[in-house]
């Protein structure tokens, strides 16, 4: 008995970024070779390239300085987040080095001498030249990533300047120890000494104060029991004053260390909680919007015109012979037979969509700039899409059950997505594009189209419409945007037009469409809800779709 040949990907690799793999050591410039313009264009930034520290676990377990690591955040703040501000030729690759060589740099110091240091042995003469006075010149490869803001964050101040900003106070502090951070640090120990701290009459009615000198400046606090302290306290002593409230915390405590653990005691003791905040926080969570769910197929059934003999199986050769596809890729969790049987139900529903559409099957991929792949590029969880198609990478991805039978609708995104590229337009998707409406590169009919699917001709909103803002309300956000979205209108239209044109054919295929007339939802009071075109509505598209498509066609044959 002949050994089964598994089925593997096929075509031009898909790629695809994965940021987890950039988490810790950031995108490099081995990175990019991976990566289509595209995609750098849309990774190549500063949390990939140089991804947020975890500040915590650097200050509290590996007993870092945290001066210095503010200093290094301070410093990747400064940066740019990608390279807008940038000018030139090979804006990606100029970022990706310059940012990947200053975060090693700046991570690498680990004392507050060496960041004193960095800018004359880590700047100076590599990125930036001296000019007269204080004026440097930024070399042509770094303007825009070194600018100003940047320059200025790398002067170390040191922790004694740093801790007057009120953010450094929670720098690298978990977040269950903030709220103790800021009482401790708005406490503060002095020893009434009655030479730099001392009570005494400030106006002509007597009015005491207790004053602080610090230097040639002075603190005044003005307590309620001022008269009283003035007489009670005992020279040098020792009090805790809070500096936020003004408040005399408390008082004749025998030492600095007597002073200091009062201070602790006053930090670590909760707050007391403001009744209508502790109200609000025990009200019950917002009900959040539940996703909705598509019928699950265990078996998809077709008829029509025979495609594939019984038991005949499809080659990955035949299936980029007949379709022209870019690439296939597989899902690892699929097993070699079910691998066979996605393939085949694809080829069956790529023939039966390119004979609804009246185009050539080599027509289905827009020219052979379309992948497609089954199970492989998916994400879990309870919102997952059960289908979706990636405008930057160009790829329809089928999940193993719950993709098949959204093969129309996500189509219809893709063909969504190349009528932008065909218009050489800068948007992702032609329906949500200000050019529709104002170009002459689209069809004049997709403007006709996205009017009708919104409104009649009388100006009144149509139900599909209607429809779909309702379901907005009742359920999360489904595929690129919410249900009234024109992009998602577009595409569930698009799927009825499909599932209509298939039944003129005497045709039907559950792993093409199987969900086009599924978005329903029944009110409590009897009053059915439809988030897809019906009746004369549904008409009216399906005569547009015939011209959208018609036209296109013809255009590119």
């Amino acid at each position: 008995m002949a050994k089964e040949t598994k089925l593997v990907d096929f075509g031009q690799k898909i790629g695809g970024a994965r940021k987890d793999v950039w988490k810790s050591r950031g995108l490099s410039l081995d990175d990019l070779f991976e990566l289509t313009d595209s995609e750098a264009k849309k990774y190549v930034t500063k949390e990939n390239v140089w991804p947020k520290p975890d500040w915590v676990t650097k200050i509290s377990k590996e007993k870092s300085d945290k001066a210095v690591c503010y200093w290094q955040n301070e410093i990747r703040k400064s940066l740019p987040p990608n390279t807008s501000s940038m000018t030139g030729e090979q804006k990606e690759d100029r970022y990706v080095e310059i940012v990947g060589q200053i975060r090693d740099a700046v991570m690498g110091v680990k004392t507050p001498k060496e960041a004193e240091e960095f800018y004359k042995n880590h700047i100076l003469g590599k990125f930036v030249t001296p000019e007269t006075g204080r004026y440097v010149h930024v070399q042509d490869r770094a303007k825009g990533i070194i600018t100003n803001k940047f320059l200025k964050a790398i002067t170390f101040a040191g922790e004694l300047c740093y801790k007057r900003k009120s953010e450094y106070i929670t720098f690298g502090v978990p977040k269950q120890d903030k709220e103790y951070a800021i009482r401790k640090n708005q406490l503060s120990a002095c020893c009434y000494d009655k030479k730099q701290v001392f009570f005494e009459k400030f106006d002509r009615k007597g009015t005491m104060r207790l004053t602080i000198k610090y230097g040639h400046s002075s603190v005044y606090f003005y307590p309620k029991e001022v008269e009283e302290y003035s007489w009670t306290w005992k020279q040098d002593s020792w009090f805790v004053v809070n500096t936020a409230t003004r408040q005399i915390e408390a008082y004749n405590l025998s030492s600095k260390e007597s002073a200091m653990q009062k201070i602790e005691e006053l930090a670590s003791k909760p707050q007391n909680i403001d009744e209508a905040a502790d109200e609000k926080r025990r009200a019950p969570a917002k009900k959040q919007k539940k996703s909705f769910q598509l019928t699950k197929l265990d078996k998809f059934t077709r008829s029509g015109k025979p495609i594939l003999q019984s038991e005949e199986n499809v080659s990955p050769e035949r299936f980029m012979d007949t379709f022209q596809v870019r690439g296939g890729e597989f899902g690892n969790w699929l097993s070699n037979e079910e691998r066979q049987r996605h393939l085949n139900l694809a080829y069956e529903a790529f023939y039966d969509l390119a004979t609804a559409l009246g185009i050539k099957p080599s027509d289905i991929t827009f020219g052979g700039k379309l992948s497609i792949a089954f199970g492989s590029r998916g994400r879990g969880g309870q919102s997952a899409a059960s289908a979706h198609f990636e405008p930057l990478l160009e790829v329809i991805n089928l999940t193993k059950i719950h993709g098949a039978g959204c093969l129309a609708h996500e189509w219809g995104h893709a063909m969504d997505h190349f009528m932008a590229v065909s218009a050489g337009d800068s948007a992702v998707w032609a329906t949500e594009s200000y050019d529709v409406y104002n170009s002459n590169a689209y069809p004049p009919v997709l403007k006709e189209l996205l009017k009708n699917m919104i409104r009649h001709e009388d100006g009144t909103l149509t139900d599909f419409y209607l429809g779909s803002c309702k379901f907005d309300k009742l359920y999360r956000k489904s595929g690129h945007g919410y249900w009234s979205d024109q992009c998602e209108m577009f595409a569930r239209a698009f799927d009825c037009y499909i599932k209509d044109k298939l039944t003129k054919c005497s045709c039907h295929n559950d792993y093409l469409t199987s969900n086009a007339d599924s978005f329903i939802y029944t009110m409590d009071d009897g009053t059915i809800i439809y988030a897809y075109p019906r009746g004369q509505e549904r008409e009216t598209l399906n005569k547009l779709f015939d011209r959208l498509i018609k036209e296109i066609w013809s255009e590119t044959n």
